[in-house]
C-alpha cells in the first residue's frame, strides 16, 4: 500500500510504502487506477529503502512510457492506494519484424532480398504498384529501421509489409498504425503487423519527379471515382 510520494530532481517520482504480498523487481510495471476504466502504466526503474517518520518503506522509482504519462504520472496523489503488479510486454523491435517478414516471404515463396522504399513512394492500385526510385537511392534499412523506431514510439502498433517483388527482390515499407481498426488486433502481435499482398501485384519503377507527379494525379482521379462507386465519398 502506498504510503506517499516524492520526486527526486533528475531522477522521477518515487512511491513508497508496504509491500502486501509477493516481491516487486525492476523492469516490472506498475497499474495505477486512474477511475474506473483507465490505467495507467508506469515502470519500475529501481527499488531502495525510504526512512520516513512513519518508518522504513520500500521505495520505487517509476518511469513513465511517454512523455504525456510522465506528466499524468508526476500530477497523481495515489497516497493510500494498492497499486497492482504486472508484467510490461515487450514491444517488437526491428529486427524481429524483418526476420518475421521473411519467413512469410519465404513460405510464399517470394524472395526473402529487402528493398526498402518510404510509404509516401507507393501508390498502389489494384494488382499494380508504383514505386518512385530517384537516382541516387538515399532509403536503406537503416532509414527504415529509424522509421520504425519513431513509430513505435508514437503508436500502438507498426505495419512491416511487402508490397510486390520483381527481379529476385521483394519490395517493403515500414508504416505506422496511427488507429487499431475492428478486427485488426488479431493480426498484431507486441505491436507488430507483418503482411504481403495475396498474388503478385506488377511492380513499376518510376524514377523522374515529373512521371510520378503524374502518377499521383492518375490516383487521385482513380480513388475519387472508387470512393463515388462505393458510397464513401
Amino acid at each position: 500500500m502506498v504510503v506517499g510520494t516524492f520526486r527526486v530532481s533528475g531522477r522521477g517520482l518515487v512511491a513508497f510504502g508496504d509491500l502486501v504480498y509477493g516481491r516487486v523487481r525492476p523492469g516490472e510495471g506498475i497499474l495505477i487506477q486512474l477511475n474506473s476504466s483507465t490505467v495507467l502504466t508506469a515502470i519500475v526503474e529501481s527499488v531502495e529503502s525510504v526512512d520516513r517518520p512513519s518508518g522504513s518503506h520500500v521505495g520505487l522509482l517509476l518511469k513513465a512510457e511517454d512523455e504525456l504519462k510522465r506528466d499524468i504520472l508526476e500530477a497523481l496523489n495515489f497516497a493510500g492506494e494498492t497499486l497492482e503488479i504486472a508484467a510490461i510486454p515487450q514491444v517488437a523491435g526491428f529486427d524481429e519484424a524483418v526476420t518475421r517478414l521473411r519467413e512469410l516471404l519465404r513460405t510464399s515463396g517470394w524472395p526473402t532480398e529487402l528493398i526498402w522504399v518510404p510509404p509516401s513512394h507507393v501508390i498502389s492500385f489494384p494488382g499494380h504498384v508504383l514505386i518512385l526510385r530517384q537516382s541516387p537511392v538515399r532509403y536503406s534499412e537503416l532509414a527504415a529501421r529509424s522509421a520504425f523506431e519513431s513509430a513505435s514510439e508514437l503508436c500502438p502498433a507498426v505495419r512491416v509489409g511487402a508490397i510486390g517483388n520483381a527481379g529476385g527482390t521483394t519490395y517493403a515499407a515500414v508504416w505506422p498504425i496511427h488507429e487499431i481498426g475492428d478486427g485488426e488486433q488479431m493480426f498484431i502481435d507486441r505491436g507488430l503487423k507483418v503482411n504481403a499482398p495475396v498474388g503478385n501485384p506488377r511492380i513499376s519503377i518510376i524514377r523522374f519527379a515529373p512521371a510520378w507527379w503524374l502518377a499521383e494525379g492518375l490516383y487521385k482521379h482513380w480513388k475519387r471515382k472508387r470512393d463515388v462507386a462505393i458510397g464513401t465519398a
